[in-house]
Formats: C-alpha cells, structure tokens, sequence
C-alpha cells in the first residue's frame, strides 16, 4: 500500500526534528484524536464493543444498493451522535447493518430519503459514509495502523474516484485506490436511499477476523441537508477524517462461521516484505462442516525470475475453524517481487497476494562509499545522496511487516545505481529530467530537506529557464507536484518544496525558510533566471502563496491560487482578506481559480479575497467553474492559466 503520497513519517527521513520527540507527539496526537464535540448531540451511549457479533455469510450478497431479504434479520445497528452543520438541520432516520465471509466484509447503510444528492466528496459532503478499519490495542487506546475507506453517491465521470476510495492509511497516507474487487452501490426508492459495500479483506491487508488479534471499527454517514447542509452521523466519537492523527474505535466481534455444503479456505503469507536470505511462512484458515483433510497449494512467480517456488501443505480439519500454519519460502529467494498464487483443494477456492524480497541495506557502508568521490559530483547532487541514504533507512525502519515494499525495493535499487554511478566518474543528477526528489542541507538547524524539482524533458544547460513554485495541498509533501502536470508546459523549471510538514499551512518560520533554500538550491543547481518567477499553490498551498509572496513579494512576477483560501486555521497565521496585508500585491498579476461547488474551501471566500485584492490594485484574472468543487480545473481554466503564464514570463 505504499506510495509516494507518503507524508511525516516518511519524508521526515532526513531529520525534520521528530527524532526523540515521538512519543511527545503522539501524546499529543492521542489527545487530539477525539473530535470537537461542539455542536455534537449524542444519540446514545458509544460502544467499546459493537453488539451484537457480526453475522458470518456463507456466500456474498447481491450487490445492487438494496438488502437482500434473507439479510432483513441482520442486526440494524444505531449510530450513536449526530454533528449538523445548522442546529436546525432536520433529523434523518438511518442506520446501518454488518456481515462478514470469508472473504468479504459487508456494510450496509440506510437513511430516510426521497432522493440521493450528489456534491463533490460525498462521503464528507452528502451523500456518502466513511469507515474505519483498524489494528486494536490495549485498553482501547488510538492506534496508528488503520484504514479509512470513504464512499459517495456520484452521478458524473469527475466525480468517480469518490465512489470507493482509500481516504486515510495509517497515519501518513492519503487517497489510495482500492482494488476493483471492492463494490459500492446505492440507489433511492421507496422513500429511503442505501448504500452496499462489499470489501474484500485482502483490500485491508493484514486485517482478517479469524488472523487478527483485534479488528477496531467506526462509520460516519453523512446526509446532505438542503443547499449545502449536511449532518454526520457516527458510531463512535473518535476522528474520522482529520489528517496525521491516530483514531479512536470500537472493537468488532465476528460471529463464529458455520457452513454447510462445503470447506471454505483463506490463505495469507505471515509478511508482506522480506530481507534477503529472510524466510517466510503462511497462514491457513479453513472453515469446514466435518472432519477433513484440506491441502493448500502456493506458487510463487517472480517479476524478474518468473516461477521460482511452488508450496505444497496438508492438514487435518476439525468442524468449524481451524488455522495451519507452514513455511513457504525458506530464506534463499532473490531480492524481487513476487506474487504469490494459491488454492485450496477441498474447498476449491485460491487467491493471489504479493510479496516483496528487499535488497540487502546498509546505510553506514553507502555513506562510506560516498567519502572520498565527493569532488565527482556537484555539492547539490551529494547532498541529495546523502538525503536519499538517511530516507532510504526510515523508510525501512517504518515499514510494517505487512506492507508489500515494491517502492522501497525500487528505492533501495536506484540508490545503488546512483551511487555506482558516483564511482564511475558520474554525476547521477546532472543530466537528469524530469521529476527529481533533492534535499538541500538547511542553514537554519543542519538537517537535510527534501524539495522535489521539475526538469524541461529537452533541457538545455546552456539556457536558462524561468522558475515556478509550486506549494502543495494539506496531508501531502512535495510529490504533490506530480498530480499538477498542468502547472506549466513543461518549458520552465519546476520546484515544490516541503515546507517542513504537510499541514502546516507553510505558515511557519520553519516552512517560509524551507521555501527560500529549496529556491536557492533549485538555483545553485540550474540555470534559473531569477528575474522569472512566479509562486503557484493548490488548496493549502494556495494559502501558502498568499503567505509566501506578502513574505517575499521582490521575488516574484506573480502569484497563482488554485482552490486556496485566504485565512488559515492557526494561531497567528495572518488573514489576507485584512487589507492592511494587501499592499504588496498592487500591480501584481494574480491567478485565481476555484470551483463553484467546493465544499471544501468554500467559493464565496475566494471571491471575497478577488474583490480585495482588486481594491488594492492587483490585476486579477478570476476563473469560477460551474458543477467544480475541490479538485482541478478543466482544461478551458488550464489554458487560460498557462496562457497567463506565458505572459507574465515572457515565453
């Protein structure tokens, strides 16, 4: 499940300060963990454990938003508080039902309603729901290993990715794809609107109810209400949706399972990532209705070795459940990625999981390999060595057991071709295009800093190239770049810095200084011309221009807002709508877009801050899109941006 929309945890490899302060700051994260309850009515008493137990199913319902009715028995399960956005919101009757199989987990939902309403990002603004699964741990309190799936009634292709999405991993990931096993349906009828989910439960690798020692749960449903209201209902009061913080839940119990016509069996490695020379096992689990023998069945295919292994166990079944556990890889695979492909005799199912086998690591020796060809390389390309050395080693050092680790095997590989590079008289990073991930060493406290760079694919040494910053949304890093192709044509130099955390507004002492080193690394180590910059940012990053360029207005010819708002939610961050903090912006071309339905950052912010901005003499060219809410603009607003662009740099 790893990607590159890692945040803290991961890219504060390089020494951001967390260091020893870890458990201080989960404290505090703990402490945070449960929402703000005001304007929160309770409904009823928040369960420690779900009751009753979830219903096991022999066999998948039929997925079509609409309970089967040999499930009108399962449990109808309260939600426990509802939160309005107005006092006077109506009540809306709703509830929810669980079942699991084998294989699946299921949910399903149901509230009092004529009609579905479709918004951008349902599942926080009506209609849609969010769930949490998740590790459990003594005496209930928060973890930091869970799932967040988020689901929403769509009715347009823009807004499909909303139908079933990962929203939160853990506590540093956002937005992951599920599988397209993972089913979501809704409909309305009969004066109520449901919604089905079937989840399978190697989409929420490692949790299973008969292998895991605890599985924690909470739901959130949200109703639209009106125009732009909403209530959110949920199970339990601890955080859905807030960004870098563990989550609170309820332990789930699972019902026994008992079959009839035949054994069902589930098989899952004990790993999801190796070392080298590491072996590995698996984990059986078969529920059968009498005594038998089941056999299991594991081939095992590398990407670059292809069939290397096939696995063979045997093992006796008592009725009901039983678990077996065997070896399958005994230490001696090579470092690839493997997948894994079962099957099982008796009961006649299989299934496929992957699994990683990872590079030999040493972080000492690669630095060590680096002293003495420092002068082969640009002092930037070391630096970045180094960065990617000490982040190599955390993402490691993070890394769950339960991971597939495909990005950090390509990590570890492409740090030892940089560096065989290095002794072969090369520089790694003098040639490259494209996105590149460097690290400059910061004056401010000695620490290494990522910053990610955007290299023209015909880039020309002997030239120099105008420079757009690029500052990145909440919960994401640097990367975010990457989503946001459209922020030039591809014909300038590109720089996204960190801004030394994903949520901070770029508010910070820390993070304006991040912004100005990344600039002058970027600088250092292109041919830059500093008298062609602009300063870009999506949603957060939007407030970072504003910060940015009242910080700074000398460096740049301009400023473009993409879904960003003016006020940020902390202390003494300044409000740009104070007309006091608007002077640096007259005569200065501005580049305002935002969608007409963001729910998110609400327009009317935008177009108040439009208005300002207008009456302090800034030459603002606005784009509001019709049926747009948080998320891009449409190629119509990207080239009149670029055309913008293009303009105020002189291309």
């Amino acid at each position: 499940m790893r990607t590159i929309a890692r945040v803290i945890l991961l890219l504060m490899a390089a020494g951001v300060g967390c260091g020893g302060q870890r458990d201080v700051h989960t404290d505090l994260r703990s402490q945070r963990a449960k929402e703000d309850t005001r304007g929160t009515v309770e409904l009823a008493d928040a369960p420690r454990v779900l009751t009753p137990a979830v219903r096991f199913l022999s066999t998948p319902p039929h997925m079509d938003g609409k309970l089967d009715p040999q499930l009108h028995d399962l449990a109808s399960r309260p939600f426990t508080r509802v939160w309005k956005s107005d006092p006077d919101n109506p009540d809306v009757p709703c509830h929810y039902r669980l079942a699991y199989g084998t294989d699946f987990f299921y949910v399903y939902v149901e509230a009092d309603a004529e009609s579905l309403t479709y918004r951008d990002r349902a599942f926080q603004n009506g209609d849609g729901f969010s769930m949490l699964i998740s590790a459990t741990r003594p005496d209930d309190e928060p973890t930091e290993e869970f799932y967040v799936l988020s689901c929403s009634a769509v009715n347009r292709p823009s807004l499909e990715w909303t139908r079933r999405i990962f929203w939160y991993y853990n506590v540093d990931t956002i937005f992951l794809r599920t599988s397209d096993e993972t089913r979501l349906e809704f409909r309305a009828a009969d004066g109520k609107i449901s919604f089905e989910l079937l989840l399978p439960w190697k989409d929420v690798r490692p949790y299973h109810p008969w292998i895991s020692e605890g599985i924690g749960f909470n739901l959130r449903f949200v109703k639209a209400v009106g125009e732009t209201g909403r209530n959110r209902y949920k199970v339990n009061p601890g955080t859905i949706g807030a960004e870098n913080m563990p989550r609170w839940y309820a332990r789930l119990p699972f019902e026994d399972p008992v079959v009839e016509s035949g054994p069902q069996t589930h098989v899952v490695p004990r790993r999801g990532n190796l070392s080298e020379g590491e072996a590995c096992g698996a984990v059986a689990v078969t529920v059968a209705p009498r005594e038998l023998t089941e056999q299991v069945t594991v081939g095992i295919r590398g990407e670059e070795h292809g069939v290397v292994r096939e696995a063979r166990a045997a093992y006796g079944c008592r009725r009901g459940l039983t678990r077996h556990e065997f070896e399958v890889l005994s230490g001696d695979l090579a470092s690839d990625d493997y997948q894994w492909t079962w099957r099982a005799r008796e009961s006649r199912t299989g299934g496929e999981w992957e699994v990683t086998v990872l590079p030999s690591f040493d972080a000492e020796a690669m630095k060590s390999r680096l002293k003495g060809v420092e002068e082969r390389i640009s002092p930037g390309s070391l630096t970045t060595l180094e960065f990617n050395i000490e982040r190599a080693a955390t993402l490691l050092t993070e890394l769950p057991p339960y991971e597939i680790a495909s990005y950090e095997r390509r990590v570890l590989l492409r740090l030892n071709e940089r560096l065989d590079q290095v002794h072969r008289g090369e520089d790694p990073y003098a040639r490259q295009t494209g996105y590149i991930r460097r690290a400059f060493r910061s004056r401010l406290d000695d620490t290494l800093q990522p910053y990610l760079v955007r290299v023209p694919e015909d880039f020309d040494p002997s030239q120099t190239y105008p420079l757009v910053v690029y500052l990145h949304g909440s919960a994401s890093d640097e990367t975010d770049l990457i989503g946001h192709g459209f922020i030039s044509r591809g014909n300038v130099i590109e720089v996204a810095p960190f801004g030394r955390g994903p949520s901070n507004g770029f508010a910070t002492t820390e993070a304006q200084v991040d912004i100005a080193e990344a600039i002058e690394d970027a600088v250092a180590n292109y041919p830059v011309d500093r008298d062609r910059m602009v300063l870009t940012g999506f949603s957060m990053g939007g407030y970072g221009a504003y910060r940015t360029f009242y910080e700074t207005p000398e460096k740049f010819r301009g400023v473009a807002v993409f879904s960003g708002s003016p006020g940020f939610s902390m202390d003494d961050a300044p409000d740009f709508r104070d007309e006091d903090r608007l002077r640096p912006f007259r005569g200065i071309p501005v580049f305002v877009y935002h969608g007409e339905m963001d729910r998110n950052v609400p327009v009317r912010g935008a177009a108040e801050m439009v208005e300002k901005l207008r009456a302090a003499g800034a030459e603002v060219e606005l784009k509001i899109e019709a049926g747009k809410g948080h998320e891009a603009p449409s190629q119509g607003v990207i080239d009149a941006y670029q055309r913008w662009l293009d303009e105020i740099l002189g291309e």
